[in-house]
């Protein structure tokens, strides 16, 4: 039975929580600091080793906490789709545990909400804790007018994580799905889709934790969002978004066959290199950086390391 805050406000915090012990004590410390204070808190402790569920118990006594455990691990989407379940509020506010709100979050969210409805995105703060905080550049995160909104998602997910949302959107979407990667811009497009328009805040609230493996480009990232593209590209429901989707399916593969290159060219391995750049160009998209791998694969590889590694330091 999930504990509920008598004078919380109708919003359930859901946390997905893996092996994150040493971070969620920050995360949870940032929800019972809120001006706001939320109805209730589920922590998905989604199959940890390291006494992750143990730890969010610890805070029990300060918030309206319960801990949903899960075995064994299932990834992120599961993770997310089993604290929804839980839900017994209207509003459901998503905190990843390696992240922290400032003091406001929840009232800024929630007053934005009173005023627009639909779902609100937060604006964040990137945060390598010791080292640097910097507001994301204003391009990447646009929230574009209503009828543009389906395009623009499908083109890049403009919604961050830490989104508010009502349950029966979410529900009537479709929900999470079972997503190792993703499943938040899975989910957004789908609500996107299905009429839910997307509000932004007017100011930062929300910390987004820079750790260390956020320097690489991931394989597994890239793999995710050809998969995601290809799953509209199947579900459009009209044959503009079709082609939206196909555009943008084609961009997904050539940022894959990058990734993989640049992974060939840190390897000093010029030939795989040079094949994977061949197939970025093939789909005609992101032409400069593999054209850069396909002449200079090693020195390619090591310039985007060095940008991606001057971004976390600001």
């Amino acid at each position: 039975m999930t504990l509920s805050h008598p004078n919380g406000a109708d919003v359930t915090v859901i946390m997905p929580a893996y092996n994150t012990a040493k971070m969620i004590d920050t995360a949870l410390a940032s929800i019972a600091g809120q001006t706001v204070a939320p109805h209730a808190v589920l922590v998905v402790d989604d199959g940890s080793t390291d006494g992750t569920g143990d730890r969010a118990e610890a805070w029990a006594t300060l918030l309206p906490l319960e801990v949903v455990r899960l075995t064994p691990n299932g990834g992120i989407g599961l993770a997310s789709a089993a604290g929804v379940s839980h839900v017994a509020t209207p509003l459901v506010a998503h905190l990843d545990a390696d992240d922290a709100w400032l003091p406001d979050h929840l009232e800024v969210m929630l007053a934005t909400f009173a005023a627009s409805g639909g779902m609100v995105t937060t604006q964040e703060l990137a945060w390598a804790p010791g080292v640097t905080m910097r507001t994301t550049p204003p391009r990447e995160r646009m929230v574009p007018p209503a009828p543009r909104q389906l395009r623009a998602i499908i083109d890049n997910n403009f919604v961050f994580a830490g989104t508010l949302f009502q349950r029966s959107d979410y529900e009537r979407a479709g929900g999470y799905r079972d997503l190792r990667n993703g499943e938040d811009w899975d989910l957004w497009i789908r609500m996107i889709r299905d009429g839910v328009v997307v509000h932004r805040t007017d100011h930062p609230t929300y910390l987004y934790r820079i750790r260390p493996d956020s320097l690489s480009y991931g394989h597994r990232s890239a793999e995710a969002n050809v998969e995601i593209m290809q799953t509209v590209v199947a579900e459009a429901t009209s044959e503009q978004e079709r082609r939206w989707a196909r555009r943008g399916l084609r961009r997904r593969r050539a940022a894959l066959a990058i990734a993989q290159a640049i992974a060939c060219g840190r390897a000093g391995d010029r030939r795989g290199a040079r094949q994977a750049a061949a197939r970025a160009l093939s789909e005609r998209s992101r032409v400069l950086p593999a054209l850069a791998l396909l002449v200079l694969p090693r020195w390619a590889s090591t310039v985007r390391d060095r940008r991606a590694a001057a971004r976390v330091a600001g």
